[in-house]
């Protein structure tokens, strides 16, 4: 069973993303109510059997994504003017020239994987989760068989001059054993992808303008041939 608290912190996820897929339609809340689909009680069982390497959000973020590299940007005294700025980075810029097809949608950091940001709450988070922002993306090439990612920064909220560190990881759902070993999966439709995502806890939550909402377990971080993952070596599969 839910706690009141993970209630009421699910259910404003949910109202959240509702107002970014209805864009400006009017939506009356007033008898909206959360329901909670099963666990994909597979994902355990493929871990088991037949993935090799798995990673936890904590051992993704601290032994995979420093691995590769990231230029910081310059910015202006306009954008250092701005209320709400911090600082920017941009993308490798060889995998940036090579990227243009993968269109940035929303941004989440690690700071919202909390409730209130209390003093006890912040101390209690894994370090290695602190200054982390998660950002998601669709393909828009003409097939879009490229599907939906999120991309993991560490350091991305530091201070403009700070090296930071990325990796990318496609959504996946309907994952099976591959006869032969290793997995199969589909990749996330990009057509109704809203790319409003929240994140709290171990969970991230996306939009789906079809389906609603689609959840991820981000304790369940694979590593797969990148040939099968669109050039992207990690997944992270739908769990509910």
């Amino acid at each position: 069973m839910l706690s009141p608290q993970r209630c009421w912190l699910q259910f404003t996820a949910i109202v959240t993303l509702l107002c970014l897929l209805t864009a400006s339609a009017e939506v009356d809340f007033t008898n909206l109510t959360l329901i909670e689909t099963t666990p994909n009680s597979t994902l355990s069982t493929l871990e088991s059997e037949t993935i090799s390497t798995k990673y936890t959000l904590s051992t993704f973020l601290s032994k995979v994504v420093a691995k590769t590299g990231l230029s910081t940007t310059s910015t202006t005294d306009e954008d250092q003017g701005l209320r709400y700025y911090q600082t920017g980075f941009r993308w490798d810029p060889e995998e940036e020239a090579n990227s243009s097809h993968w269109q940035p949608l929303a941004v989440s950091t690690w700071q919202d994987s909390i409730l209130n940001g209390t003093n006890a709450e912040l101390a209690s988070v894994n370090n290695a989760w602190k200054g982390v922002t998660v950002v998601s993306w669709k393909d828009t090439t003409t097939n879009l068989t490229g599907g939906v990612r999120v991309t993991f920064v560490v350091n991305g909220t530091a201070e403009e001059g700070t090296p930071r560190k990325y990796a990318h990881v496609l959504l996946v759902n309907n994952v099976a054993q591959k006869k032969g070993g290793g997995v199969t999966f589909d990749t996330i439709n990009p057509t109704n992808f809203s790319g409003a995502i929240v994140w709290y806890g171990r969970w991230l939550y996306v939009g789906d303008g079809m389906t609603g909402l689609r959840v991820f377990d981000m304790s369940h971080i694979w590593k797969v041939d990148s040939k099968d993952a669109f050039g992207m070596e990690y997944v992270l599969p739908q769990a509910r």
